[in-house]
C-alpha cells in the first residue's frame, strides 16, 4: 500500500515536472516571437550604477555602459557611500577614457536606509538630469546595443517599467557554475512562465529597472523601499500597481560570479 502510495506521488511529480518544462518551452517561444518595437525617436536615458567595492570583470561591466550605440544623449551615475571605495579608481579611468561622455560621481553618505543600495539610488537620483532612468547592479554587463533595446519599449506612454533577463558567468569554483546553472534554468524559466500566466509581468529584476520618472515618483520614489531586500521585485510591483504597464526587453544582459567557496555560496543564497 505504501509503495502504491509513493509510486504514485512520484508519478504526480514528474508528470507535473513535465508540465512546467512544456509551459516554459511555450512562454520562451512566446516571448521570442514577439514583434521587436524599432522606435527611431529615442529618449534621453540617465543611467544610474550604484556601488560598492569590487565585483569580478568590474571594469569592463563599467565600461559597457559608455560605449553603447545611442542616438540620443545619455549619461552614467555611478554612486558610493563614500570617496574610500575602491571602485571609485574606475569611476575616475573611465571619466578619463571617455571625456565626451557625461560621467558623475556622486557620493552618497546618507545611511538611514536598511538597503544601503536603495538608499544611495535616493541620492543619486537628483543628479540625474533624465525622464527615463535606468538602475541595474554594478556586476551588470551590457551589449552595445542595450538602451537601444530598452529604451525603444517606451514609446506608449503606458509604459512605466522595462526590466530584462539576464546570464550568468561563473567563476572556478564548483559553487559559482552551480548557481549559473539554476540562473540559466530556473530562474529565466520562472520569470518567461509568469509572463505567460499573468498575460504579462508585475516585477522587476535587478539586472535592468528603465523606469519612467513619472511613474517613479507616483510611487515616492526610492524612499518607500529602504526596508526593503527585494527592491528590484517591490519597484516593480508598485508601479504595476499604480497603473503602467512592465514590459520585458529582449535583451540579456550578463552578470559575473564570483568564486564562491561553499560557506560564500549559501550566504550569498540567504542574503547574508
Amino acid at each position: 500500500m505504501i509503495l502504491r502510495v509513493l509510486s504514485g506521488l512520484f508519478a504526480l511529480g514528474a508528470v507535473c515536472g513535465c508540465g512546467y518544462y512544456v509551459l516554459g518551452w511555450l512562454a520562451a517561444r512566446e516571448f521570442l516571437g514577439d514583434a521587436v518595437s524599432d522606435q527611431e525617436d529615442l529618449p534621453p536615458v540617465s543611467i544610474l550604477k550604484p556601488m560598492k567595492g569590487m565585483d569580478p570583470e568590474l571594469y569592463e561591466s563599467l565600461r559597457s555602459h559608455c560605449v553603447q550605440d545611442y542616438p540620443t544623449e545619455y549619461e552614467v551615475v555611478f554612486g558610493v557611500s563614500d570617496l574610500g571605495d575602491a571602485a571609485v579608481t574606475y569611476v575616475r579611468r573611465l571619466q578619463t577614457e571617455f571625456p565626451q561622455r557625461a560621467i558623475k560621481l556622486v557620493v552618497c553618505p546618507e545611511a538611514s536606509a536598511t538597503n544601503r543600495k536603495v538608499g544611495n539610488l535616493a541620492q543619486m537620483l537628483p543628479e540625474a538630469r533624465y525622464g527615463i532612468v535606468v538602475v541595474n547592479d554594478s556586476d551588470i554587463r551590457v551589449s552595445a546595443s542595450y538602451l537601444r533595446n530598452v529604451a525603444t519599449l517606451f514609446g506608449r506612454e503606458s509604459v512605466g517599467m522595462v526590466t530584462a533577463l539576464y546570464r550568468a558567468v561563473p567563476g572556478k569554483s564548483v559553487w559559482s557554475r552551480l548557481e549559473a546553472l539554476g540562473i540559466a534554468t530556473d530562474f529565466a524559466a520562472g520569470v518567461l512562465a509568469a509572463r505567460k500566466l499573468e498575460r504579462g509581468i508585475r516585477f522587476g529584476l535587478g539586472s535592468t529597472l528603465a523606469m519612467r520618472r513619472e511613474a517613479l515618483g507616483k510611487i515616492g520614489g526610492f524612499a518607500p523601499l529602504f526596508e526593503y531586500l527585494g527592491d528590484d521585485y517591490e519597484l516593480g510591483v508598485r508601479i504595476a500597481a499604480a497603473g503602467y504597464e512592465v514590459l520585458l526587453a529582449r535583451e540579456v544582459v550578463e552578470t559575473f560570479l564570483p568564486a564562491y567557496s561553499l560557506g560564500g555560496f549559501f550566504q550569498h543564497q540567504l542574503r547574508w
